[in-house]
């Protein structure tokens, strides 16, 4: 008579995208038939499936310029550089969904709105001071 397995990991279509759900992996390998369960995260994000049903590698991520969008924030236009840190932290969280093309627009977003920032600031400043320095009495 066979062993009766305790978790049977179920069969996930390949075209079924999943969001961080925990792998749980039983190990049967322990005397006394103590088993340990053990909890990794797990997103099928990072992998694709290639034409013959195999997982690949992971995907590389694309860049959110989460530090370019913290040094605008920091040094140059805080409120900008907020929605381009927000626009960075979008990015990452639909690389995590799955949806590479989205992420990596939502990263040249970021690096847009924090490019706008700083030439929005130092024009401004420079305004500033062309405007004192003409206008004085």
């Amino acid at each position: 008579m066979p062993k009766k397995k305790l978790f049977e990991p179920k069969k996930i279509p390949k075209y079924a995208v999943s969001v961080a759900r925990p792998f749980v992996s039983l190990s049967t390998d322990i005397p006394k038939n103590d088993h340990v369960i053990t909890i990794q995260p797990h997103s099928d994000a990072l992998f694709t499936d290639n034409t013959n049903g195999h997982q690949s590698g992971p995907k590389d991520m694309p860049e959110t310029y989460m530090g370019i969008a913290v040094v605008v924030t920091f040094c140059f236009n805080c409120p900008v550089g907020l929605v381009a840190i927000l626009a960075s932290v979008i990015s990452k969280e639909w690389f995590i969904k799955g949806n590479i093309e989205v992420a990596r627009k939502c990263g040249v977003v970021s690096l847009l709105v924090s490019i706008s920032g700083m030439i929005v600031t130092v024009l401004a400043v420079v305004a500033i001071i062309l405007y004192s320095t003409w206008h004085k009495h």
